[in-house]
């Protein structure tokens, strides 16, 4: 196992150039970068937000990642896990919830989370 694994999750809801981050800079392992589980990751909904969450093991989540978790460490790449939805899907889920899952899973990790209404504030003044 990995001891100090230091993951980047991307939560960056719909609407805020995720698809972007996900497809230029994560995917650029020029700069560090390593998506293991895919960007957008398919594996992080599958693990964080599908399952119950009364019976959610965190042991179970950290096998699904390892291997991804080794191949960043050894290729000495920064992973990144990250989907749009993770934060903003259909399902019902509470942010605070999602938080403590990831936390529970991982111990460890940088969180990067861009609300929609930032990414509005921010460019509202882009033409296109």
């Amino acid at each position: 196992m990995v001891s100090n694994p230091q993951l980047l999750i991307h939560i960056g809801y719909p609407k805020t150039a995720s698809g972007w981050l996900q497809n230029g800079l994560i995917k650029d392992e020029t700069l560090g970068f390593l998506a293991p589980w895919g960007s957008p990751s398919a594996e992080a909904i599958e693990q964080f937000v599908i399952p119950n969450t009364f019976r959610f093991s965190a042991e179970s989540v950290r096998r699904v990642f390892e291997p991804g978790l080794e191949e960043a460490a050894r290729r000495k790449l920064v992973p990144v896990l990250s989907h749009e939805h993770l934060g903003s899907c259909g399902l019902i889920i509470y942010q605070s919830s999602l938080a403590e899952l990831m936390n529970t899973a991982f111990l460890t990790g940088t969180l990067f989370l861009r609300s929609s209404l930032s990414w509005y504030s921010n460019n509202r003044n882009i033409s296109c």
